[in-house]
């Protein structure tokens, strides 16, 4: 069930791609959340899980958060609450390999913007390795996990 304050994010989610995307422009290749954003269980101690997808990126990426931080997050309010934003931020070579971050996609994952396939490509190798058995998804005590062997 989707609470109150998700209701009033999902009003500002074209906000925050606005401000994201009028700040990356063209090198700007993905944008999605994770996690209880993408869930829909929001609330006003939630943070936002943000990734980010970069055509390149000449920075490490702690100051690509850094970056972030100094010209994109400090601004955004819902409902008079200052929401925490938490990216991370890729280039487009980072994702090539393998990480098993991503399995996070597999359980809350909603893409807000996306250029060349960039999200779809992930999801799509993710679940060719979930259907060649190379990743196993298991549960235990309500909590998920994965198992993988590549």
């Amino acid at each position: 069930m989707k609470t109150p304050f998700y209701k009033e994010f999902e009003k500002l989610k074209p906000e925050l791609l606005k401000k994201i995307s009028d700040y990356y422009g063209e090198n700007l290749l993905g944008l999605a959340i994770y996690g209880s954003a993408a869930r829909g269980d929001l609330t006003v101690s939630s943070d936002i899980d943000l990734i980010i997808i970069l055509k390149n990126s000449n920075l490490s990426p702690r100051e690509r958060i850094q970056e972030f931080f100094e010209h994109i997050a400090e601004d955004v309010v819902l409902l008079g609450y200052s929401l925490a934003l938490s990216p991370l931020i890729f280039t487009s070579e980072e994702i090539k390999p393998f990480n098993p971050f991503f399995l996070n996609f597999l359980e809350a994952f909603e893409v807000l913007y996306e250029r060349e396939g960039t999200f779809s490509e992930i999801l799509k190798r993710l679940q060719d390795y979930l259907n060649s058995g190379k990743i196993k998804r298991e549960s235990l005590d309500g909590i998920i996990y994965y198992h993988y062997e590549l």
